[in-house]
């Protein structure tokens, strides 16, 4: 089993969700799996900071959603 990501407990994207059944498949493909492919995590990793509606597949949301 891989670590989770270093960023994983002060990441932002996460009170942006309502929906916890989607938040909770992101945090097990990304977070606690394979983080080095998440795309807030490559930006972060770059010292920028990644916008708030980023989720770790690349895609936008809409904040709230």
């Amino acid at each position: 089993m891989s670590k989770p990501c270093p960023k994983m407990e002060r990441c932002p994207v996460f009170p942006e969700f309502r929906n916890q059944s989607a938040l909770r498949v992101l945090q097990t493909l990304y977070c606690e799996g394979d983080f080095g492919r998440c795309a807030r995590f490559k930006i972060a990793s770059q010292g920028e900071v990644p916008p708030i509606t980023l989720l770790p597949d690349g895609r936008h949301m809409k904040q709230g959603a």
